[in-house]
């Protein structure tokens, strides 16, 4: 296989490129962005089948190797109900749920072997270029630099580039990093991802999270020697970050007064309603979903019909609208990947993680999780491969321990 360092940077790289259509950027035509997601399957698929042959079975072991074989299964068994129950053709809906074919990179990086601190080394840059990239955007609105939607809303512009997964974890490490070592690069680091992804963004619930899920890890990290301290810097910077941004702290408080005011039902609920009573035509459909549509059938269109004349979209709903295409296998690994990072034993370099996963839990029911789509798919799978990395170190420490 291969040995070099390098190249298996390279090739990480390249395919987390491919799985995010290269930050869709609107120079790059979307039939190319979508050629390139199958040169990245294919890649994919080519070193597993060169590992698979070359023999070489040892290595780390896959805490996470059931879980990814559910998901692939959901996909399967939904592209069977597409076609039994909406008549989609296998061949549309082998091409239009590509990105799920993605949870193969679990695999891939257990057949490279690439070492976790070259795994952990990529958060942070990720995150960073993620940053820089919405800045560019903001200095060169109205142009549109990106294939995507960029619109001022809640007093920022928001801006719906894929990478947000990497910036919201650089900004948990950045802040474990501090807490370990109080330097100030990593507070700045901190400082910079925190207003990005939860202040910038315009969302509520990302703001509410990501903040609860701060004070959480001040208060409960082992490595705080003056919570009281910790606390009061935090609590500075929380006001010089209000008076930096308080447009869009006002605009949320009065888009929240607004919606408390009108009686009309919460949209999103109303559509969590819909795609699991209406929508669901067959009782099949509940065990193994319907199918990732695509505008080339009929059950396209009816679900473009729903998205946008009904206002009922199933990325608006998280998890709840990743059901009503993949079914219960589906939603089963979903929960089990959450549910074992946040409660079993972690390395304690990765509390982090368990930061994370706790957000991403408070996310699970507004907006597309990164387990339903490509760059967060392969966000994901990169994130449980490191998990695999330090747990066999953290086994092998026990068993030297022990003797």
């Amino acid at each position: 296989m291969i040995n070099s360092p390098l190249i298996k940077r390279f090739l990480i790289i390249s395919i987390y490129l491919f799985a995010n259509g290269f930050y869709t950027f609107a120079v790059v035509p979307e039939p190319v962005r979508k050629l390139l997601e199958f040169v990245g399957i294919g890649i994919i698929l080519l070193i597993l089948i060169i590992h698979s042959l070359s023999g070489d079975k040892a290595g780390v072991k896959q805490n996470f190797k059931v879980e990814i074989i559910l998901f692939l299964i959901a996909t399967f068994f939904s592209m069977l109900m597409a076609n039994g129950i909406h008549n989609q053709s296998f061949d549309v809906t082998f091409v239009v749920q590509r990105y799920m074919y993605f949870y193969f990179f679990y695999f891939f990086l257990h057949a490279l072997k690439v070492n976790a601190e070259d795994m952990e080394k990529l958060i942070i840059p990720l995150g960073l270029i993620y940053v820089f990239l919405y800045f560019i955007q903001l200095l060169a609105y109205p142009a549109q630099l990106f294939d995507t939607r960029t619109a001022f809303e809640r007093g920022t512009l928001r801006v719906l580039i894929p990478g947000m997964e990497f910036a919201v974890i650089a900004f948990m490490k950045s802040l474990q990093n501090f807490l370990n070592n109080y330097k100030i690069r990593d507070a700045l680091l901190a400082l910079v991802f925190f207003s990005v992804t939860a202040i910038l963004q315009g969302t509520r619930q990302s703001l509410a999270g990501i903040t609860l899920m701060t004070v959480a890890f001040i208060f409960f990290s082992n490595q705080v020697k003056s919570r009281a301290l910790i606390i009061t810097l935090a609590g500075i910077a929380g006001i010089a970050l209000f008076l930096m941004f308080q447009d869009i702290f006002i605009q949320m408080l009065e888009l929240t007064s607004k919606q408390t005011a009108t009686n009309k039902p919460n949209i999103r609920i109303v559509s969590m309603i819909f795609y699991v009573t209406e929508f669901m035509t067959s009782a099949w459909a509940y065990i193994f979903g319907n199918g990732q549509d695509s505008l080339l059938s009929e059950y396209g269109i009816k679900v473009y019909f729903y998205r946008a004349y009904l206002g009922l979209h199933q990325s608006d709903i998280g998890v709840i609208g990743e059901y009503s295409k993949f079914g219960l296998f589906y939603v089963i690994a979903v929960y089990s990947i959450i549910l074992r990072i946040i409660f079993k034993k972690i390395p304690h370099q990765l509390e982090y993680f368990r930061y994370y996963t706790i957000i991403l839990l408070l996310f699970m029911y507004g907006g597309t999780t990164p387990f339903g789509k490509g760059e967060g798919i392969v966000f994901i799978t990169i994130m449980l491969y490191i998990y695999d990395l330090y747990k066999h170190k953290q086994d092998g420490l026990q068993i030297i321990d022990k003797r």
